[in-house]
Formats: structure tokens, sequence, C-alpha cells
């Protein structure tokens, strides 16, 4: 077992994993790679299964409760990130780069590279110490669906101060609002339907009635790690 496990739900798109995986097996230097899927994907036998990748087939739950149930169901890493399908690794030795950035910072934080889309300014992906979700018991606030999920991350992270930026490790994001991929009907789903809105309206919740509490936990916690 490595010290990092990235996560990347998928749904529909066996060619985007496909694509996903052959650039993580180029670039990766410390990491396990974990493919969630949907026990009702219509796309699921077109998974080719390949023996570096682990791999999760499970009920359909949306994307963010997904990475809630892997962080779960796969314990003893000292880091846990996540991709979309549709980001692909682009500088060898990512893995490493981002570990080391947090660990240089005495090991809490979250670390996140130039998705050449949104840059500094949105964490698309991540590697987060697993002391944070242990801390909070999620990756991902639950009720969330879709979106939001790296707002959270950014807020966390500005918030504590454990948020790092590496614009030398290059994650692409092949989005379709930058042309780099068709908006199939996945986008479609996420982005055109109610998702946005009620994730929105998740987010916006936490930040007034929980985000105080979240971060007092994760000091609590730091401060305790410190004690030891």
């Amino acid at each position: 077992m490595k010290d990092l496990l990235m996560i990347v739900p998928s749904r529909g798109r066996p060619e985007k994993i496909e694509a996903c995986i052959d650039a993580w097996l180029n670039t990766r230097e410390n990491s396990d790679l974990l493919v969630c899927l949907d026990e009702d994907d219509p796309e699921l036998n077109n998974y080719y299964h390949h023996r570096q990748v682990k791999y999760d087939v499970g009920e359909r739950i949306r994307l963010c409760p997904t990475v809630n149930r892997a962080v779960k169901d796969h314990p003893g890493y000292k880091y846990y990130g996540f991709i979309g399908d549709d980001h692909l690794f682009r500088t060898i030795g990512w893995d490493t780069k981002m570990m080391d950035e947090i660990e240089s910072h005495g090991g809490w934080g979250i670390a996140y590279g130039d998705d050449l889309l949104k840059g500094r300014s949105l964490a698309t992906h991540c590697v987060m110490s697993a002391n944070i979700p242990k801390a909070l018991g999620y990756m991902a606030i639950p009720g969330l669906q879709h979106m939001y999920m790296d707002d959270f991350w950014m807020e966390i992270g500005n918030n504590l101060g454990i948020l790092y930026y590496l614009p030398d490790v290059v994650v692409e994001h092949m989005h379709f609002s930058n042309g780099k991929s068709e908006k199939d009907e996945i986008y479609k789903e996420s982005n055109d339907s109610s998702i946005p809105g009620d994730d929105f309206r998740v987010f916006e919740v936490w930040k007034e009635s929980q985000m105080d509490t979240d971060l007092e936990k994760i000091r609590n916690a730091m401060r305790e790690a410190i004690n030891q």
C-alpha cells in the first residue's frame, strides 16, 4: 500500500478513465488509484480492469458521497486525494511533490496543482492529509451531490492556513468549458439540472452553521497531535 489513495469516481466514461489511468501510470511515484464505479452504470462492462488499479463497484450515490464512502472503506492511508475522470496527470512525481509540500508544513494540509483551467483559484483536484477527514468524519460535506466539494476544501485550507498551491504541478482538467471535452450526458446532468443550486444551498448552510465548528475540530486535532 502506498502513502496516498487517489479517488476517481466515474460513470458512463470508460474512455476517460482509460486516459486517466494511463496518465497516472506514467507519472505516479507513491500513490494508489481507486476507480469508483456505479453498479448500474450502462457502460460497466466496458471498463478495462488494470491489475495496478484498485476498483470499487457500488450503489450509485453521486460523486461527493462516493468520495466519503471511499475514504471510509479504505482506511490506513496517510493521504487521500480526488480527481475527476476528466483530469490527466501531466507532471512526473506529482504525488510525491504534493505530499512533500504538506509534510514540509507539519503534515497537515491540502495541496493542489495547476489544472490549466481554474489554476490557483480553485482546487478542482487535491491531495489531503488523512488527519483532516479523520477529524471531521468526511472529505466532502454531507448533503453535497456533485458540486462545491472543491470550494469546501478551499475554505478549510484558507481559513486554517494549510492550503498549498503548486503551480509547477500540472493536473490538466479536460473540461467541456475550455473545449477539451464534449459536453456529454454526464456533464449535462451535473451542470444543467437542479444539482448546482441544491449543492450551493448545502455549501452555504455549512458556511453559516457548521464551518466554524469544523475548523475548530481540525485545530483541536492539530493541537492534540503536537502534544502527543
